[in-house]
């Protein structure tokens, strides 16, 4: 028995060993879908993104209404506003997700958990260690999409706004909402890989030897879309305070060059949990649930782009 127990000891910490590898398919994978969803659903984050911000006070129209007029104002630029650092930041920050997944799950798995405990936690714990590159990205993407041609101070492109948030507010600054950031996305990775791997499992077809068979790349986009959407509505609350934490109380640089702070919307929160507060008791409850429909439209399709191209690239390489 003490032998047994031994050699059992040392699979795991070898399989554990080996997942903590960057696996070479998955990052080739990943990046390839990280771009690809990226470019083609962009413009429906930038809608969400005026959306989440703009204040009970503000007039705020509906996804399909707010395209029409983000287009006929600004064109096509203004829909991808925010796309250079989110293209040339996503795509590393997607793959440290998965990998970082594919790393976590293979621990929690030699736990002997159930299954639906073990995909909770490795998105959870996923998002956790990718958040070191998606916050900063989040702070500099979202204040140049809520930028509008009206704004009185802005950035001229994703370079500028790094420039001008480390040099006016440091390295804090582009970490703005780092909590908030957490709150929203552990949830939301945590229960997108449930939702998943579940669905996955379920429509899953066996050979006669009893032998899972590889799913086309239609039903796994249907079904990725799908734990995406129920992910994205079900933790709106927290995506709309955590946006709201980062674009609030800007220094910017006027056109004279003096530094001064650009108080473009009416909210100034002190944390996730006066957010929350201050949004229900100030505009209804009801207003957590701004730009849910726009990021359900977002993450719907970007992420069943990102989690099936990457798993179909993985089967064919």
């Amino acid at each position: 028995p003490e032998n047994r127990w031994d050699s059992s000891r040392c699979s795991k910490r070898t399989m554990v060993s080996t997942a903590a590898l960057p696996d070479w398919k998955t990052v080739a994978s990943s990046t390839i879908a990280g771009f690809c969803s990226r470019i083609s659903c962009h413009p429906f984050d930038t809608i969400k993104a005026r959306q989440q911000a703009a204040h009970h006070s503000q007039n705020t129209r509906n996804s399909f209404s707010m395209l029409s007029e983000i287009w006929n104002a600004e064109g096509l630029s203004g829909l991808y506003r925010g796309i250079g650092v989110a293209c040339s930041g996503s795509v590393p920050a997607g793959v440290l997700f998965m990998v970082s997944y594919e790393t976590w799950k293979a621990i929690f798995s030699t736990l002997n958990t159930y299954p639906a405990v073990v995909q909770f936690s490795s998105g959870f714990m996923a998002e956790a260690v990718s958040c070191c590159l998606w916050v900063p990205i989040d702070v500099i993407k979202e204040r140049l999409q809520v930028q509008t041609p009206n704004s009185t101070a802005g950035y001229k492109n994703s370079l500028d706004a790094t420039r001008t948030i480390m040099k006016l507010e440091g390295l804090s600054g582009l970490y703005k909402g780092y909590g908030s950031t957490l709150a929203s996305f552990g949830p939301y990775s945590a229960l997108l890989w449930l939702f998943s791997e579940q669905l996955t499992s379920a429509a899953t077809p066996k050979n006669n030897e009893g032998e899972s068979m590889r799913l086309p790349l239609p039903t796994l986009l249907a079904i990725n879309g799908l734990a995406a959407i129920g992910a994205s509505s079900l933790t709106n609350p927290f995506d709309v305070v955590k946006l709201r934490l980062q674009v609030q109380r800007r220094k910017m640089v006027d056109q004279a060059g003096n530094i001064v702070a650009v108080d473009e919307f009416a909210y100034k929160y002190n944390g996730l949990l006066d957010g929350l507060a201050t949004i229900v008791k100030t505009e209804s409850p009801k207003a957590l649930f701004k730009g849910v429909t726009a990021r359900m439209l977002f993450f719907g399709p970007s992420a069943a782009i990102f989690l099936s191209v990457t798993h179909w690239l993985k089967a064919l390489m």
